[in-house]
């Protein structure tokens, strides 16, 4: 170690010198633990950050949120249930629909056929009737009156079989209709609708597990945080050690200017104590430190490969609810617009079976009037004997035709209400029980997934979070390791300083410890006392005053300090 040379007293030059390591030291100490301080907080911030992710994932896998996860869960279950029983009723049901319409359709081709029928008596009841000579007015009457009626009745046959060719087109659309019903619920719906419940299902399964380790993890990043905070408290030894230095520095300067040797060497003497006790202080402060921030460092990169094999490896993750809903409410918007068209259908259907049981009224009241009038002609055939006797067979035939037609009519009229009845059951009963079994899954899907949502999204973050920690934390760390270990260094540079101090003391005539009460001396150094703000500095300085020889006595030893003392703490 090279010493200063021994300077002629009074000398400024030298001091200048001799404290230039120190001012070095100084800037080092500064630059040093405000950097290292830096760095902690940055870890502290990324902590937080951490922290705040899992106060949501706490929440997200409360009791709470479990409670209305179970429930949901389960009302889905309970709505896909319920939803295939009512799609399977609304599928028989349409069945019978298209049953009733092959019914109607076969009762309607028998009509037709007695209709025909009755024509035909009609052109043969004229061809008899020109036969007859001289003509009988009432049979002729009777004659152009049946073949109105027959004419009548085949115009009210040709709109009914219109009308149940629209009723067949509606139905065939309908039946269209309720294929591709089947295919959105069948293949679109019910398959998302119960993977979303299992999702849900799932999630609840793997809670308790997630919340165990999440919990655990939270457990040693908040000892991380707490460890990493009282670190940056502890970095306070940084501003300490700088104020002590800087007081030494003051001491040497002022001992120097009062241009009094036995000042100076009491000067340079407490220096030197107060150096080396701000040197074994911060040693031993900023190594504790060290061991701590290290230990600090293992904890977090042990925590956090944790957390990566739990949440970055799809242990918590789910599939993705928000999406899968989305495609839900698209598929059940386009259900309830395929069962709106069903509607549609089913009440065009029922105009269409209200005008056909119109018709057949008709129907029934031209029967009736054929059958009076084929008794006034057996009545007046009766009259004319023989030549009388084909329309007479024509008449009876006609009343058979008749009897037939108002059995086919009361079968049809049976039959039109049977469909009546399916129509309303189908078009209008199940879609509506359908209608609403969509809405309601819509909204139990559409709060299930979003509550799936924000658990996985929470457990997500919280694996982000631990991501970017993970990024950020260990360099921060490494950077604060790095930092106070490479600041332990000044120790020898300070040592340096010391022996510079000391050197420089022997070479000046010794003062007589402790000064005179009274003397320039003490009040001199009873004034440097009053300027330490640490009860340490104090203690040094009481000491080297009694002993010269004296460096660094421990901390416990010396008087309590006065009022005055503490109130220039305080105010420091």
């Amino acid at each position: 170690m090279i010493q200063t040379p021994i300077a002629p007293r009074h000398d400024p030059a030298w001091t200048a010198a001799a404290l230039a390591p120190l001012d070095e030291v100084l800037q080092v100490t500064e630059d040093r633990f405000l950097s290292a301080g830096r760095n902690l907080e940055a870890a502290v911030d990324s902590l937080r950050a951490l922290q705040d992710h899992f106060a949501r994932l706490e929440q997200s896998l409360g009791p709470d949120s479990r409670a209305a996860l179970e429930k949901l869960t389960a009302q889905v279950e309970g709505d896909i249930q319920r939803l295939q029983q009512d799609f399977a009723s609304f599928l028989d049901d349409s069945q019978g629909l298209r049953s009733a319409v092959h019914g109607i359709r076969v009762e309607v081709s028998e009509l037709d056929r007695v209709v025909r029928t009755m024509s035909n008596v009609a052109i043969n009841a004229r061809i008899q009737g020109n036969v007859l000579t001289p003509r009988q007015p009432q049979v002729t009457a009777f004659i152009q009156r049946l073949a109105e009626m027959a004419s009548e009745a085949e115009d009210v046959l040709r709109q009914v079989k219109d009308a149940m060719d629209g009723v067949t087109e509606d139905i065939e659309t309908m039946g269209k209709v309720a294929a591709q019903l089947r295919e959105t619920v069948t293949i679109e719906v019910m398959p998302l609708i119960v993977r979303l419940a299992r999702t849900g299902a799932g999630v609840l399964k793997d809670q308790d597990q997630t919340a165990r380790a999440s919990a655990d993890l939270a457990a040693r990043m908040n000892h991380v945080f707490s460890e990493v905070s009282r670190l940056i408290v502890a970095l306070q030894i940084g501003d300490s050690t700088r104020q002590r230095l800087e007081r030494a520095r003051a001491v040497v300067i002022e001992g120097a200017a009062e241009r009094d040797t036995g000042v100076e060497y009491a000067a340079l003497a407490l220096a030197e104590g107060l150096i080396g006790g701000a040197v074994g202080e911060m040693v031993a402060e900023v190594s504790g430190s060290l061991d701590a921030l290290r230990d600090v460092q293992a904890g977090a990169a042990e925590a956090i490969g944790t957390a990566r094999d739990f949440y970055l490896s799809g242990a918590s993750q789910g599939a993705a609810p928000r999406e899968r809903h989305g495609r839900l409410a698209l598929n059940l918007g386009r259900m309830g617009s395929e069962l709106a068209a069903m509607r549609h259908q089913a009440v065009a259907v029922g105009d269409r079976l209200d005008m056909i049981l119109a018709h057949e009224r008709t129907l029934r009241q031209i029967a009736h009037h054929v059958r009076l009038s084929g008794l006034n002609a057996v009545l007046i055939c009766a009259k004319l004997g023989n030549d009388g006797r084909p329309l007479r067979e024509l008449a009876s035939w006609l009343r058979a035709l008749t009897d037939q037609s108002d059995h086919i009519v009361g079968r049809l009229q049976a039959s039109l209400d049977a469909m009546r009845t399916c129509t309303n059951r189908v078009g209008i009963a199940s879609v509506e029980q359908l209608e609403s079994q969509a809405q309601a899954m819509g909204g139990t899907a559409e709060a299930l997934a979003a509550l799936v949502d924000e658990s996985e999204k929470a457990i997500l973050d919280t694996a982000a979070g631990f991501d970017a920690t993970g990024r950020v934390l260990p360099v921060r760390l490494g950077e604060g390791v790095q930092l106070l270990s490479g600041y332990l260094a000044v120790r020898d540079r300070l040592a340096a300083v010391g022996a510079d101090l000391a050197h420089r003391r022997q070479g000046l005539p010794a003062l007589a410890l402790p000064p005179a009460p009274g003397s320039a001396a003490a009040e001199v150094m009873a004034r440097m006392r009053l300027r330490y703000s640490m009860q340490q500095e104090r203690i040094i300085h009481d000491a080297i005053l009694a002993d010269p020889a004296t460096s660094a006595p421990p901390a416990k030893a010396g008087p309590a300090p006065t009022q005055a003392e503490n109130l220039d703490d305080i105010l420091f």
